[in-house]
């Protein structure tokens, strides 16, 4: 199972898409679980989690605003998978992009597997 991190300070903005990006990678939702970690945000983030929550079975673990190392460390002490894939709330997940992990650790067995990345927005 591959663990979906995705930690939160006042992202209510970005959250949603990030959320939808992990809902939606073509696996089924037993291969994979989203945590999101609300660090203590005051801007309608934690609403926003919560919502995803009850509708989407995701989990959500709240903490006093430690900052962004804590969370995502508070993240991964809460993860079920054997795999941990970091999603900051402000980054989505490109279609397949699970399917590409799994194929990676099936196929070759690593420790470790890297991303490659988009910028978007603005200066992109």
């Amino acid at each position: 199972m591959i663990s979906i991190v995705i930690p939160s300070y006042n992202q209510v903005e970005y959250l949603p898409d990030a959320i939808e990006s992990a809902l939606s990678q073509s696996r089924e939702a037993s291969t994979f679980e989203i945590i999101v970690v609300d660090d203590g945000s005051t801007d309608g983030s934690t609403a926003v989690a919560e919502g995803y929550e009850k509708s989407y079975g995701l989990r959500v673990v709240h903490q006093v605003n430690k900052g962004l190392a804590s969370a995502r460390n508070t993240g991964i002490m809460n993860a079920l998978g054997e795999w941990v894939l970091p999603l900051d709330a402000d980054d989505i997940l490109l279609e397949g992009c699970l399917s590409r992990i799994e194929e990676r650790i099936k196929g070759e067995a690593p420790d470790i597997v890297g991303l490659s990345f988009r910028t978007f927005g603005l200066g992109s």
